[in-house]
């Protein structure tokens, strides 16, 4: 028996194809929920990225009001940031697009 070689497993066993089918199944599967996870870790650190930098902008902003003089004319400034600390230091609100901070 020692000397004997059998038949290959695919030819004796009904069910190899679908065991290997399922296998390669279970590796997709495994491979696509390692991806799933990797890519929520990165959205997970981009919005507690997002949350600092929004931080650290609002307290920029706050200073701004507190200590910036403006001497130009109101209509001068332009960007959101000059905006947004212009309505601050003129007690309007601070939430909103340019277009509705320059009305």
């Amino acid at each position: 028996m020692a000397g004997k070689r059998g038949k290959l497993a695919s030819t004796t066993d009904p069910e190899y194809e679908t065991r290997i089918q399922l296998a390669t199944v279970s590796a997709a599967a495994k491979a696509d929920n390692v991806e799933s996870v990797e890519k929520d870790k990165a959205e997970t650190d981009r919005a507690a990225k997002k949350k600092v930098d929004d931080a650290a902008r609002t307290h920029r902003i706050y200073q701004e009001v507190d200590n910036r003089v403006f001497d130009a004319l109101f209509s001068t400034y332009k960007c959101k940031y000059d905006l947004i600390t212009l309505a601050g230091a003129l007690s309007l609100p601070i939430e909103g697009t340019v277009a509705e901070l320059t009305r």
